[in-house]
């Protein structure tokens, strides 16, 4: 299932901290980071998008009429998703900070990314969001940011015709923030993409 395909993928990018291809380069933990950095993080979760389906390809509009007409009932399907099994990866993750000697603690604050002030100049390395606000209202030195961007079903076209199968997709992008500079001590992004072999009654059908 797509939604916990993605916490697993938050997990292990967490626990391992890998690279990844993304559109901005990762950044990746500073050597004995987790050992020497013992003042509070703090995790938070963005607002979780509505599942929807997105027909790639498709550029005009009779293009994006067809796809959607020829797809219907596979959108009403993917719209109807829960994304239940992404609300215990909050306390997931501060768990396996914790396991690593973090002093990680929960913000109960659900993020709209879109209403945090844009941070002026940010260069490459530093967050674009301005997170200074968190570090006075819930007394943490770091931020880990989880930013769920897409989730749901998208299938590619050439114009009105399909390329391929649909394929459940998530996107997502974490990242440690230092609240003293807002310079990023991590950063990763990633694009899940998962083969719908059916979708019907059982919307878990997926295959590799």
């Amino acid at each position: 299932m797509v939604a916990r395909n993605a916490s697993l993928w938050l997990l292990v990018v967490l626990i391992l901290f890998g690279c990844a291809t993304a559109r901005q380069p990762p950044v990746s933990l500073a050597e004995g980071y987790l050992s020497t950095r013992t003042d509070r993080i703090g995790v938070v979760l963005s607002e979780i998008p509505k599942a929807d389906t997105s027909f790639p390809g498709a550029d005009c509009l009779l293009c994006i009429a067809l796809a959607s007409m020829a797809n219907s009932s596979m959108t009403s399907t993917v719209q109807a998703w829960s994304t239940n099994e992404l609300k215990p990866l909050k306390a997931e993750l501060v768990e396996a900070l914790k396991s690593r000697g973090q002093a990680a603690v929960a913000i109960d604050e659900v993020l709209t990314m879109d209403a945090i002030p844009d941070r002026s100049g940010a260069n490459p390395g530093f967050a674009r969001k301005d997170f200074s606000a968190w570090k006075a209202s819930s007394g943490v030195e770091r931020l880990l940011v989880v930013h769920v961007r897409a989730l749901g079903a998208w299938r590619n076209y050439s114009a009105y015709v399909p390329t391929g199968p649909p394929r459940a997709v998530f996107r997502g992008e974490a990242y440690i923030v230092d609240l003293a500079s807002h310079k990023l001590d991590w950063y990763e992004t990633s694009t899940l993409r998962v083969r719908l072999r059916a979708i019907g009654m059982n919307r878990r059908i997926f295959q590799a």
